[in-house]
């Protein structure tokens, strides 16, 4: 009995990381149409680069923010992944990874925010 309860928290857990990193990267997206589309605005009302700086660069902060953000969501993940070998119970799980998961840090030196 316990360990199908800790066995069902793991799942719980598991599935909103993952419900949390696909929407981190959805906000993402939807901020880099956002920064897209306030461009193409501009350029449409044919005014200068002045008109909407200010704007466009709380949503380029914004971007930074939400981008440090995942990388702490990918830290997190990869410390719940081991401690999923110290929880009885959680090891067969593995918080529902397929595959290995990868070094948070890894990537993340590739990475630019352009505005």
């Amino acid at each position: 009995m316990r360990k199908q309860a800790i066995q069902t928290a793991a799942r719980e857990v598991a599935t909103q990381l993952r419900t949390l990193e696909e929407s981190i990267d959805t906000t993402l997206e939807e901020l880099a149409l956002l920064q897209s589309t306030m461009l193409h605005a501009r350029s449409t009302a044919r005014v200068g680069p002045h008109i909407g700086q200010q704007a466009l660069e709380q949503v380029a902060q914004a971007v930074g923010s939400i981008v440090a953000g995942r990388g702490q969501i990918a830290e997190a993940h990869a410390f719940l992944k081991g401690t999923s070998n110290q929880v009885p119970g959680a090891r067969e799980l593995g918080y529902g990874d397929a595959t290995e998961t990868p070094d948070p840090k890894g990537s993340m030196d590739t990475l630019r925010i352009v505005a």
